[in-house]
């Protein structure tokens, strides 16, 4: 990822997955082919599966915002407990879009 060199470009991509609480457990920068000095590409290595809401939605960001993103697969763990962890969260973020969606209602 990353759409133009420049200040806070790295922060803005980390920030998607940090607001969300998706666990990194890799990131690496690599030269463009295209690109003259200092232009890289990130691959980011999250924690979580394409299946995922909370992952979902950190991709769909990062392509509204950065484009040029490439989806390279999604395996599921083989760790179980993972699993819950992730589906606890999903399950705070769906009370969350719950509790947001009262309120707009209440306004209407």
């Amino acid at each position: 990822y990353q759409r133009a060199d420049e200040p806070g470009s790295l922060i803005s991509i980390l920030q998607e997955f940090a607001a969300r609480r998706i666990n990194l457990s890799n990131l690496i920068s690599r030269p463009t082919k295209d690109g003259g000095l200092g232009d890289y590409c990130f691959i980011v290595i999250a924690e979580g599966h394409v299946a995922d809401g909370l992952l979902a939605d950190a991709m769909r960001s990062l392509h509204a915002k950065q484009g040029g993103v490439k989806f390279f697969g999604s395996w599921p763990r083989a760790d179980a407990d993972s699993h819950e962890v992730r589906a606890t969260t999903d399950q705070r973020w769906h009370d969350a879009d719950a509790w947001l969606e009262a309120i707009r209602n209440d306004i209407e």
